[in-house]
């Protein structure tokens, strides 16, 4: 029988619950605040599936817990999963059309450790449940294209979970990179002993990921963005130009390229040249000239900030078009430099700008101005930002770069897990 103390106790959990849905609700914007002007050339919405159409009541009750955890020193618990599908995002199309895209860059999808999905545990070739089915991601590719919207895959080539049968396989003939440090002699990526290496100079090796890489092609992605692009060999990347190129020529290549671990110029002295010239970041995009049809421009992004920081005007600053016009001088002009303000990586633009959205439109509108590919991070047309700067030392800080995006139907309950987040 229920008891004065029960019915008490149950008022109570509704009120809490429908406040905790309402504080969500109030959060999200009535339209967006960023004018994107896509006349100016190729934008690219990026979004991470799990979380463009996630369950925010998920996220925020897993930060809760992540800031107890924190609090009091205990071991901090992996982000789950919170439920964003490709079905969902497919239904989104419209939207992401609306804002003036020309193409979406979706995060991986084969099946992972975790909800960012670069942690690959399978044979690379099945779609993560959470996500969705080969089905549900052609369906995406279909509608896509009828919108008039191409399709980018995140690609990574670079390394796999430990949980991936392929590393039980091939991990003693060659497939995996050496590293006499490591107990077991195989190299792991950023030092995640989960993530061991691939050696794409093996020839087995080679053609499998090849292979994967033609099978995102054959689906009807237009574009590859290579993750982690300094790990894998040059030699890889011009076989890999070289193979895509017989049934999909118009594809294009482009590495993220940034950090100096791993670091191996294909040529030193012009590499050292370059450096002393220009810094670490162009120098090291300048290497890959050739070798892909171009890179995530870290490059730009650091100048952009530097100026930011500087509390220079952007409007109207000649100083700065004129280090930006330098920088983009030293590349061909059919080597493409993909811009961008942000990413799923670093802090939201809206925060360095201490949450002045004009600042954040004067920023698109001078990006944009350039007329070069131009990737735009979900949430930053409608003013997402971090409340801290990135912290490196705090685990999973990145979360706050990666939240839900603010729809009303990302607050329909669901329960879901994950593993380990990690920067790609």
């Amino acid at each position: 029988m229920w008891s004065v103390e029960m019915g008490i106790a149950l008022a109570l959990i509704v009120i809490i619950v429908a406040s905790v849905i309402l504080r969500f609700l109030t959060k999200i914007p009535a339209a967006k605040k960023i004018t994107i002007d896509s006349a100016n050339g190729e934008i690219i919405y990026q979004v991470l599936i799990d979380r463009f159409t996630g369950n925010r009541l998920i996220e925020h009750a897993a930060q809760a817990e992540r800031r107890r955890q924190l609090a009091q020193g205990l071991p901090i618990t992996p982000p789950p999963f919170c439920s964003g599908t490709l079905e969902k995002l497919t239904e989104r199309l419209d939207y992401i059309q609306s804002l003036g895209a020309t193409s979406v860059m979706l995060s991986p999808f084969f099946e992972s450790a975790n909800y960012h999905g670069y942690h690959c545990t399978t044979d690379c070739n099945r779609i993560d449940p959470h996500f969705g089915t080969e089905a549900d991601l052609l369906c995406f590719i279909h509608k896509a294209k009828g919108l008039g919207l191409r399709c980018v895959a995140d690609f990574v080539p670079n390394h796999c979970h430990s949980s991936n049968p392929l590393f039980k396989l091939h991990r003693d003939d060659g497939w995996f990179a050496a590293d006499i440090k490591q107990k077991d002699g195989v190299k792991r990526f950023a030092g995640l002993g989960e993530l061991p290496v691939f050696n794409l100079d093996n020839k087995d090796a080679c053609e499998y990921m090849t292979a994967q890489a033609w099978q995102l092609c054959a689906w009807g992605f237009d574009a590859l963005r290579i993750d982690y692009a300094k790990g894998p060999s040059y030699n890889f990347f011009r076989s890999l130009k070289k193979s895509l190129r017989k049934d999909y020529p118009n594809v294009r290549l482009i590495g993220e390229v940034v950090g100096e671990e791993d670091l191996r110029p294909a040529e030193t002295k012009r590499f050292a040249r370059n450096k002393k010239l220009y810094g670490t970041q162009e120098a090291m995009q300048l290497e890959y000239v050739g070798a892909l049809d171009g890179v995530l421009d870290y490059e730009y992004y650091g100048i952009i900030k530097h100026f930011i920081a500087s509390g220079k005007e952007i409007k109207g600053n000649d100083e700065l078009r004129k280090r930006v016009e330098e920088h983009f001088a030293r590349y061909p002009k059919d080597f493409e430099l993909w811009l961008f303000l942000d990413n799923h990586d670093v802090d939201r633009i809206a925060r360095l700008c201490g949450g002045d959205m004009n600042k954040v439109q004067e920023l698109v509108n001078f990006t944009l101005s350039w007329h070069r590919p131009t990737t735009i991070y979900y949430g930053t047309e409608i003013g997402m930002g971090n409340k801290n700067l990135l912290d490196a030392n705090i685990p999973y800080d990145d979360e706050h770069v990666r939240e839900c995006m603010f729809f009303p139907q990302n607050n329909c309950p669901t329960v879901s897990s994950g593993n380990r987040s990690g920067n790609h």
